[in-house]
């Protein structure tokens, strides 16, 4: 278990939404870079893939989110 039992400084903040596409994540961007975190973990792909959106635009989508991310100096973990 991580955090601070351990001596880890961590905050956890969870923008997640239920049944959130990959495009309807990157246009909340502004949301989480406002929190300035070091590091973002992206759960996201699934709900494309169930609704049947063009793998093209999912990967399209998580790239700029990545990209864009690491410009702003935060970690990326895809998942």
């Amino acid at each position: 278990r991580m955090g601070r039992a351990r001596g880890y400084d961590v905050k956890v903040h969870n923008l997640s939404r239920v049944a959130q596409t990959t495009t309807e994540a990157s246009q909340r961007m502004e949301e989480v870079e406002k929190l300035s975190p070091d590091v973002m973990i992206l759960a996201l792909g699934y709900n494309d893939a169930l609704r049947g959106i063009d793998i093209k635009e999912t990967n399209k989508n998580l790239h700029e989110m990545i990209y864009s991310f690491k410009q702003k100096q935060i970690g990326v973990l895809l998942v």
